[in-house]
């Protein structure tokens, strides 16, 4: 089923991929709808989540979502956020 999500990347990250925000339409699966973002923007995303890269679903952390079939849906808003560090 293909659905049509919002795809924000914030500070840095929208730097490294040129884009502020965009629409996509993808299958609803969440890994093949990650590929697709990585094609469009042309950068890696999936070997940096949680290594840099932190990714919320509807304002929700993306670790509450990561079953195995997790499907996306209509409208859902994934926003891609740049990990801080420090001590």
């Amino acid at each position: 089923m293909q659905v049509r999500i919002t795809v924000k990347f914030l500070a840095h990250l929208a730097d490294a991929t040129g884009k502020k925000e965009l629409i996509v339409v993808t299958e609803n699966n969440f890994y093949k709808a990650i590929e697709k973002i990585e094609k469009e923007i042309d950068f890696p995303i999936r070997d940096k989540l949680n290594d840099g890269i932190g990714l919320l679903i509807n304002g929700k952390s993306h670790h509450l979502y990561l079953k195995k079939n997790f499907q996306l849906a209509e409208n859902d808003i994934l926003v891609f956020v740049p990990i801080l560090g420090g001590g």
